[in-house]
This record gives C-alpha cells, structure tokens and sequence, in this order.
C-alpha cells in the first residue's frame, strides 16, 4: 500500500466519520426538541394552573369572578379592575401558547384544551365584553386564533 492509498482510505474513514456525527447530531437535535416542547407545554400549563387555582383559594375572588362573567357592570370599579387583570393574565399565558404553537414548539393534541378552555371562558357575556374592549393589548396571532374559534 503506497501513500496515495492510505489517503484515500483516510479520506473514506473521515467521510465515514462525518456521516456518524451527522446522525448522531441529527439525534441530539431531534431529543432536544422533544425535551423543548415538553417543557413549553409544562409552563404554559402551569400558568393555566395558577389561573383556576386563584379561584379554589378565595372564595371572594371567584364569586366576583362570576359576577363579572356574567356582566361587567356589576362589578364596582375595584372589582372591575381585579377582573381586567385575572382576564389578562390568563390571555397572556394564552397568547404564549398561541405563540408556541405557531412556532410548532406545541402540537394540535396539546393547544386544543387551551383553545377549549379560552372558548368556554369568551362564551360568558362580561369575559366577552372585556375582551372587545382589550383585545388590542394582545398579539396579532392571539386575535386571529380566537377569531378563527368562531
């Protein structure tokens, strides 16, 4: 075997190598997506978590909830207030999942409870009239999501 023969055996064993790293990147890239996503759908869940655990934990803040749901004007200004700011946190944590979802970091199976469960709250008159009146605040792909629930 002469030395033009060992290079291109080296060049066959280093093309070999390359490939071999290139699967396994492929691999890692793959595993960390996965792990990405599940993470994504963790905290956008946890925030939907914290929403509903407002309401277990006071009992004032839920019946005012349900006041407010129901008509927006039978809520005092405070009220008011506690209310446009429960309704915002929970369309915040939404739109990072409207957010996630368009950017494929969260599939159909994971955004359709969230989808459900924003539908079933803008199903109440006063959840609907704030959001007439706020949904300015929030991102285009938010509005158009909810828009194309209806």
């Amino acid at each position: 075997m002469n030395l033009q023969d060992l290079g291109s055996l080296g060049d066959i064993v280093g093309a070999l190598a390359v490939v071999v790293s290139l699967l396994y990147l492929a691999t890692q890239i793959r595993q960390n997506t996965q792990v990405v996503r599940a993470s994504s759908y963790e905290d956008v869940a946890r925030g939907t978590r914290e929403f509903m655990a407002l309401f277990v934990q006071d009992e004032r803040l839920a019946q005012m909830y349900l006041r407010g749901a129901a008509q927006l004007d039978h809520l005092t200004p405070e009220e008011r207030l506690q209310f446009e700011m429960l309704l915002g946190h929970f369309f915040a944590n939404f739109d990072v999942t409207v957010d996630l979802f368009n950017r494929r970091m969260i599939d159909d199976k994971m955004m359709a409870p969230f989808t459900r469960y924003a539908k079933s709250l803008l199903a109440e008159a006063g959840v609907a009239d704030w959001w007439n009146q706020s949904q300015h605040f929030f991102s285009d792909d938010l509005r158009a999501h909810i828009e194309s629930q209806n």
